[in-house]
């Protein structure tokens, strides 16, 4: 894909954690999320996204469900949503912190009033995968999109 996502496990890959990441998409648009500028890759946008945590979590699904939550206050269980596991990419991030990166999707039924967790994420806004392209993404976002939406 590029040279830091990849579909297929590097030889050189040295997984230090798991991070889950979902697409809430309602009417064909995905909610991304502007970090806080006090935050690591500020000024960058993705998605909710967080570490997972065996003793926390349990499960990928349960992980997603949290960090969804806790960055935005969209209760997948309350609303009884079941959120879709879409792939499993390889990150080679800079300074050797290599994580498998577990991608989910949600599509909503309503476009659902989002309260941000300040601390985290300071905008919300949502778009097309082709409008999204054009953001200022965290540096593989981009060829998450592309892969996912099917866009050259």
């Amino acid at each position: 894909m590029n040279k830091y996502c990849y579909l297929e496990k590097p030889e050189d890959f040295n997984k230090k954690s798991d991070i889950v990441s979902i697409f809430c998409e309602y009417k064909w648009k995905i909610l991304s999320l502007l970090r806080n500028p006090e935050r690591f890759q500020w000024n960058t946008r993705g998605w909710p996204a967080g570490k997972f945590e065996w003793d926390r979590d349990g499960n990928l699904e349960t992980a997603t469900c949290r960090e969804l939550l806790e960055e935005t206050w969209i209760d997948l269980e309350k609303l009884k949503k079941e959120i879709i596991y879409m792939w499993r990419h390889y990150v080679k991030y800079p300074d050797n912190f290599d994580f498998e990166y577990h991608k989910f999707k949600v599509i909503l039924d309503e476009e659902l009033d989002i309260i941000l967790n300040n601390r985290e994420h300071v905008d919300k806004i949502r778009k097309t995968p082709q409008e999204t392209l054009l953001l200022n993404l965290i540096f593989w976002e981009d060829e998450i999109i592309k892969y996912y939406y099917w866009i050259k």
